[in-house]
């Protein structure tokens, strides 16, 4: 995806440490900084130690990258990948 301020769609996976204490809650507080660019998310076990969460973008494509650093970043998360979505 390209840095811009236009309107565009994503999806982005999160797969994560699901025994590591407070991760989940890290994960939401960071959803709830960019929440003009998120449309929804689902979080499913991938197994006994991890976990995905499927996050539906929405927005100003220059918040997508930032998302994505800030989610990268946090211990615990092991990949994050974004995807675009071409709108009809």
């Amino acid at each position: 995806m390209q840095e811009t301020d236009e309107i565009e769609q994503g999806l982005m996976t999160v797969v994560y440490d699901s025994n590591r204490p407070k991760l989940r809650s890290v994960l939401l507080v960071i959803q709830h900084e960019f929440n003009e660019i998120i449309r929804a998310s689902f979080d499913s076990r991938l197994n006994d130690k991890h976990s995905v969460e499927v996050i539906v973008l929405r927005g100003n494509g220059s918040r997508f990258q930032p998302l994505t650093e800030r989610l990268i970043s946090q211990k615990g998360v092991m990949s994050v990948e974004l995807r675009p979505l071409q709108a009809g």
